[in-house]
């Protein structure tokens, strides 16, 4: 997913935005830190990362929850959090996108 979001990023000249569950988080952070990551291109991207490990989720979830967001700062991810999906997404995602740019 990395690597087309790049690719997309680089043939249109937009924001490229992945989407994934949180439990998907380690298999995309060697293409991230090797491909778009800071100390190579720098090129940025939007992740919007779904969160499992809540309550009344499955144990392997409640694993991936407690780690997720050392994880995403330890690999230096900008991080906004998001509890709850409403109307306003559309401009919640702009605002983050203009930040990135």
């Amino acid at each position: 997913a990395v690597s087309m979001a790049f690719g997309y990023s680089i043939t249109t000249s937009r924001m490229p935005v992945i989407f994934l569950q949180n439990s998907g988080l380690g298999n995309i952070l060697d293409p991230v830190q090797s491909l778009v990551g800071q100390a190579v291109y720098n090129h940025p991207m939007l992740y919007i990362i779904g969160f499992r490990g809540g309550t009344d989720d499955a144990p392997q979830h409640s694993e991936c929850g407690k780690v997720t967001k050392k994880l995403l700062e330890i690999s230096q991810f900008d991080i906004y959090e998001k509890d709850y999906f409403t109307n306003a997404l559309d401009t919640d995602i702009r605002r983050i996108i203009d930040n990135i740019k």
